[in-house]
């Protein structure tokens, strides 16, 4: 295990954890917790990436307009693109920043899930007193064990919940725009919630539980972006 990933990322997530663990009294609240923390602190760039995707829909037009104007001159179509996207100061690219930014968290929680949960990993000092001798138990609401892995039995719920939430979230955030490029984004999106069932299948149930709480906060927050958009619009389209 890298020294520094362990130093920098694991073993804080792992104390983290454990503190929640310790006012918490079980590990499946503690990790819910974890996974909110980790959601409010990428908040800042969940909405803006948010927003700069429903303006980039709301783009799709122009930018289909220039795809076919330029169809036969890649450079200039770019380039076209490109400044249309600075003049209604849009980056095309940070709607990808809050998965970059949640990647680090998300192998983490893995390797503390996988790994610390398992063998342990250093707790702090304050960590370790406020611990007081209680024994740190990896079952979560009496009865799930949030190291294996949730493919056995009624185990087998929790991917499904993960897929489901994930559908729900890909359908919110499909285009309505009919070009064959958002068309094909679109089906991606779909297949998704497939792919997360596999994903979370095959890793501890503690990721499950960390991928559903952390797609309803995501889905959550969508809706209420969406709303004050909408509403925004609304204000001004009288004005315009």
């Amino acid at each position: 295990m890298n020294e520094i990933m362990k130093n920098l990322i694991y073993v804080p997530l792992y104390n983290i954890l454990i503190f929640f663990f310790a006012f918490a009294k079980d590990m499946g609240v503690a990790v819910i917790l974890l996974t909110l923390l980790v959601r409010v602190l990428l908040i800042k760039q969940s909405t803006k990436a948010e927003k700069s995707r429903l303006a980039l829909q709301k783009l799709q037009p122009e930018v289909d307009k220039i795809r076919e104007k330029y169809k036969d001159d890649k450079e200039r179509q770019t380039k076209e693109m490109l400044s249309l996207y600075k003049q209604k100061g849009i980056s095309p690219f940070s709607s990808c920043l809050p998965t970059l930014f949640q990647l680090p968290f998300l192998i983490g929680l893995f390797v503390v899930f996988k790994s610390g949960l398992k063998s342990g990993f250093p707790l702090y000092g304050p960590i370790k007193s406020l611990l007081n001798g209680t024994v740190i138990n990896t079952t979560a609401f009496g009865f799930l064990d949030l190291t294996i892995n949730p493919n056995v039995g009624y185990l087998i719920i929790l991917p499904i919940i993960a897929a489901v939430t994930q559908f729900v979230q890909s359908k919110m955030m499909i285009s309505k725009n009919a070009s064959p490029e958002q068309a094909s984004m679109n089906t991606m999106m779909l297949i998704f919630p497939v792919l997360t069932f596999f994903f979370t299948l095959t890793l501890p149930s503690a990721l499950s539980i960390y991928w559903v709480v952390t797609t309803l906060f995501a889905i959550t927050q969508q809706y209420f972006i969406d709303k004050q958009i909408n509403k925004e619009s609304q204000i001004k389209s009288p004005q315009s």
